[in-house]
């Protein structure tokens, strides 16, 4: 099992799917309007902010009922833009209930926030998820994901199902989900 008791990965992997919509959905519009390749002015309506707070209260209740402690480790690589979205992705998740580590090993999700304009980010990005195999194997029920820009390039999203069987999800924007 898991090092904090966490329940089992089926339900830590849809509540880590319903963040990385919601990251796409209100992270990814930035404070002072539009996203990374348009600046327009883009306000999110409260209700969509208000309904992401009933899910963090939601998630949050669940995991006290269940006397659970899930720790992620967000890991960000690349631009200062996702600084700023990796910031906001590890208050969302404490806001859910989550502690925040910088170990993967002690994490029930580790959650890689990625860049493809740096091929030095890149890089990086493939070597720590080669040495995540290390800390999958230690506890199975973790989850591991690959968010940003770089997890919507096909290349990569082909080069992970190839080499990386232990990442659990890719996550490409919410617009491009495939069935």
């Amino acid at each position: 099992g898991s090092p904090t008791g966490f329940p089992p990965a089926g339900l830590l992997f849809r509540l880590v799917l319903f963040f990385l919509v919601w990251y796409d959905i209100l992270v990814k519009v930035s404070a002072f309007g539009g996203t990374d390749l348009e600046r327009e002015n883009v306000l999110i309506p409260q209700a969509d902010l208000d309904r992401q707070r009933e899910f963090e209260e939601k998630i949050r209740g669940l995991f006290a009922a269940r006397e659970a402690h899930p720790a992620a480790c967000v890991d960000t690589f690349g631009c200062q833009q996702n600084v700023a979205d990796g910031q906001k992705l590890m208050g969302m998740l404490e806001a859910s209930g989550f502690t925040l580590t910088q170990d993967p090993k002690e994490a029930d999700l580790v959650l890689l926030n990625t860049c493809a304009i740096r091929e030095h980010a890149e890089d990086r990005v493939f070597g720590n998820l080669g040495a995540l195999t290390h800390t999958k194997k230690e506890n199975p029920e973790q989850v591991i994901c690959l968010c940003g820009c770089m997890a919507q390039e096909p290349r990569v999203s082909e080069r992970i199902k190839k080499s990386y069987p232990h990442v659990d999800l890719v996550s490409v924007s919410y617009t491009h989900l495939r069935a």
